[in-house]
């Protein structure tokens, strides 16, 4: 973690805060929702018990949030089926169509074109 304060540094010398290795931390491809934020998800994961025993407070972050990276990485490791329900469900709310959408925001695709266009790798002009 880029932003480390020296107050967590302190609380996992000390073992009051525990750490895992760089090659213990599963990596999981987590899309950048609002819904699926650091900000929208730091408080739940700071009542798990288990959570906070990784995470740093607020306060040992100048009242700022842990990096993406860092806090995602510690959720991926060791909740890894609740991320991974958390972002399928954000992926089925917003690829999913409802059947009263009377926006007609969804697009209906057929078999034969969703194949073809999967055989295409997408590039994000956002990246």
């Amino acid at each position: 973690m880029c932003g480390t304060k020296l107050s967590f540094m302190r609380d996992i010398l000390a073992e009051k805060k525990l750490h895992l290795k760089q090659n213990e931390v599963n990596h999981m491809e987590v899309p950048a929702y609002q819904e699926i934020s650091v900000k929208n998800m730091y408080d739940d994961a700071m009542a798990d018990e288990l959570l906070k025993k990784y995470l740093p407070t607020k306060e040992q972050l100048g009242n700022r949030l842990p990096e993406r990276d860092f806090f995602f990485g510690i959720l991926s490791t060791l909740r890894n089926q609740y991320m991974r329900d958390v972002i399928s469900e954000a992926h089925k709310k917003r690829y999913t169509l409802s059947e009263d959408d009377d926006k007609k925001e969804g697009i209906l695709i057929s078999d034969a074109w969703l194949a073809e266009l999967q055989k295409h790798p997408y590039h994000s002009s956002k990246i």
